[in-house]
């Protein structure tokens, strides 16, 4: 797990048989052209009335979560949790649909909106909390993906023990003081998260970010989007810093995420 703990992610590609993933896609738009009108197949369904972006966070649905096809992932997911971490006990608590299609007419820009779902507390290396995205179809550059900026969860550790932040009862996480921190330091964390202060275009401002790094207390952070084929398996940690997307993608964007909580 060392290249997890020091990324905050770890790709498992063809963890789950193709057909679970095929099946659980044609389940889940399916019941997704019925009930929103939205259609895998068809462009013109996958913008809002004001000409937005169509994005789907749910529960599965009764009749997809009753299927054997999900009881067949869930099975799988689990499983696969256990035996990444086999002196931990995991308990799975929820799963979430994620659906994003694309948005008409938009460029990409890089993602801002920057946050942590989790705090980080000192001592604990490994999270309380760790999702997996399951991928049901192909997950595109640039096609709405969830960012991550690898590394960031190690850096805030580090500042834990700094003496700046040894006050009673911090918690470090889920506000801005990470951010600020390293845009104090270095110009290119400053246009990753406050895009707001950049003196830089939209276009100068992905050239100068995407595929480059910058370091912080000798720990190397990029950018990494969260990529997956049919059936891949994508583990990560919501202590880290991270962020949506806009989909300008060909197609939309189609998986499941598992929710998992490490006992006391």
């Amino acid at each position: 797990m060392d290249a997890f703990l020091q990324q905050d992610f770890l790709h498992l590609p063809g963890a789950v048989p193709k057909e679970i993933a095929s099946t659980l896609l044609e389940l889940l738009w399916e019941e997704y052209a019925q009930k929103h009108g939205v259609s895998r197949d068809d462009p013109e369904s996958w913008k809002t009335k004001r000409g937005g972006d169509v994005r789907i966070y749910a529960p599965p649905s009764q009749e997809l979560a009753e299927s054997p096809s999900f009881t067949a992932l869930t099975t799988l997911v689990t499983n696969t949790m256990n035996e990444l971490f086999e002196n931990e006990s995991w308990a799975l608590r929820g799963a979430t649909i994620f659906v994003n299609c694309p948005v008409p007419n938009q460029k990409w820009v890089v993602p801002s909106g920057w946050h942590t779902d989790m705090p980080i507390k000192p001592n604990q290396q490994l999270p309380s909390t760790l999702y997996i995205f399951a991928f049901l179809d192909h997950a595109m550059p640039q096609g709405g993906n969830t960012f991550l900026l690898a590394g960031s969860t190690r850096r805030a550790m580090l500042s834990i023990g700094d003496k700046e932040m040894r006050k009673p009862n911090f918690v470090f996480g889920g506000n801005k003081d990470l951010q600020e921190m390293l845009a104090r330091e270095n110009e290119w964390f400053s246009d990753l998260f406050f895009p707001e202060r950049s003196s830089l275009s939209d276009e100068e401002r992905a050239q100068w970010i995407v595929g480059k790094s910058a370091s912080s207390a000798g720990i190397s952070m990029n950018m990494v989007e969260l990529l997956g084929a049919p059936g891949d398996l994508m583990l990560w940690d919501p202590r880290s810093l991270h962020s949506a997307s806009i989909n300008v993608s060909s197609r939309p964007r189609s998986l499941i995420r598992f929710k998992f909580e490490r006992a006391k």
